[in-house]
């Protein structure tokens, strides 16, 4: 239950923050990172769905291969915002840092996992009957 609230929180936080990119004002430092990151998200988010409700989409293998990315979006995303709050306010980057690792920690940490759970952990979910392979 708790992971299908998260599922409709993060669609509407990817949603308004593919409006905001349609609609608002780019990033003056680095405006292509946004588009990226954002798309990765979405990809994420399908992953989400598909581990939320259990339904096997794409392959095992295509998700197992896609969450190197995932990963690398989530400590570029931290890192492209540390650098912009640095930019903004005179703070320290470590400082900086902080703040951004708890600000996106907090709401994307379970995306990240609940993706490699999808890819790496969910046998039950990619076998044939939706049963987890029999151990001997």
């Amino acid at each position: 239950m708790l992971w299908k609230i998260y599922f409709g929180v993060m669609a509407l936080l990817i949603v308004f923050g593919f409006l905001g990119m349609l609609f608002g004002k780019p990033q003056e430092v680095y405006p292509m990172a946004d588009k990226i990151v954002l798309s990765v998200w979405m990809v994420q988010l399908v992953g989400l769905f598909g581990y939320v409700f259990r339904k096997p989409l794409l392959t095992v293998a295509v998700w197992r291969g896609l969450f190197p990315a995932f990963v690398l979006t989530f400590v570029a995303a931290v890192l492209f915002s540390v650098y912009r709050l640095s930019l903004i306010e005179p703070i320290s980057i470590v400082s900086g840092f902080i703040v951004m690792v708890i600000c996106f920690a907090l709401p994307f940490f379970p995306l990240l996992l609940a993706n490699h759970r999808y890819a790496f952990r969910s046998q039950g979910i990619w076998s044939a009957d939706g049963m987890p392979p029999a151990t001997p």
